[in-house]
């Protein structure tokens, strides 16, 4: 994938034309899957795009909840990033890198006692 400046990529292109995408639009779209899943609190990535094989390599930083393991975790995120790129954006092959910066509970709802 050839690049056009130094945020987009060429995603595709064909007798119709060339579609290139943003690496900022690919980091929103994989932050916003990753906060859905189960036992990630925060999540911000950052996206590069690559001369390799992979068009894009996505490098996470997570805090997660407390009581959840990381293998899980990171499992479940890369399976939801690459569906949600592949749904989206027809994007197949990625690299994924996971870092976990923090662990934390989960925050506490305040309760109100009725008297």
């Amino acid at each position: 994938m050839a690049s056009r400046t130094s945020n987009e990529f060429l995603l595709r292109e064909s007798d119709f034309g060339r579609i290139h995408v943003e690496t900022d639009l690919v980091r929103r779209i994989v932050e916003r899957a990753a906060v859905t899943v189960d036992g990630i609190n925060e999540a911000t990535a950052t996206v590069e795009k690559t001369a390799a094989d992979s068009p894009l390599k996505i490098r996470f930083n997570l805090t997660l909840g407390q009581d959840y393991s990381v293998n899980d975790v990171s499992s479940d995120l890369v399976k939801a990033v690459r569906k949600i790129l592949q749904e989206s954006l027809e994007i197949i092959e990625v690299e994924i890198y996971v870092r976990v910066t923090d662990i934390k509970r989960k925050a506490e709802k305040n309760k109100r006692r009725v008297r």
